[in-house]
């Protein structure tokens, strides 16, 4: 179970599917084999600022699939923030071979995280963005931005 304390920064990325692969259950299959697992944000890093704030509030991260697989947010533990490009010790899954051969740049801010869990329905409207107070289920199927940062209006625990 995560504990979720109210007010705490959380990062919001919303994430793809590539080819066959599903993000959701690649990532999760990793978890399982590895117990923890590299993500990759492509494009512009992370402000180094952003991704403090985030490390000391919550270290916890959401994650929105597409909604043709299903539309659901997951919350995923922290363990440590990279820019840059990947090295051999890191643990991503397969897939990620085939999205640099494609000619994906492997080059952005990584993510290694040691869980996802899916968030209840019911838990998604305590969710607001830090500047605006407009909550993220509102926001984030409109907004062209690919990272958010939300805090929640009441501790939770998922």
């Amino acid at each position: 179970m995560s504990e979720l304390k109210k007010d705490s920064r959380i990062l919001v990325l919303r994430v793809n599917n590539f080819a066959s692969y599903t993000f959701v259950d690649e990532h999760k299959k990793a978890i399982n084999k590895h117990k923890a697992v590299w993500m990759l944000k492509v494009g512009r890093e992370l402000a180094e600022q952003s991704i403090e704030k985030v490390m000391e509030e919550s270290k916890k991260l959401i994650i929105k699939e597409p909604k043709h697989s299903g539309n659901h947010y997951y919350l995923c533990n922290i363990c440590e923030i990279r820019t840059g490009e990947a090295d051999s010790s890191m643990t991503m899954p397969k897939y990620y071979q085939e999205l640099k051969e494609s000619g994906v740049s492997m080059t952005g801010t990584w993510i290694k995280i040691d869980s996802m869990k899916q968030i209840p329905e019911k838990d998604l409207i305590h969710f607001e963005l830090v500047k605006s107070g407009k909550k993220m289920t509102e926001v984030i199927n409109c907004t062209r931005s690919p990272v958010l940062f939300v805090q929640s209006k009441v501790d939770l625990s998922i």
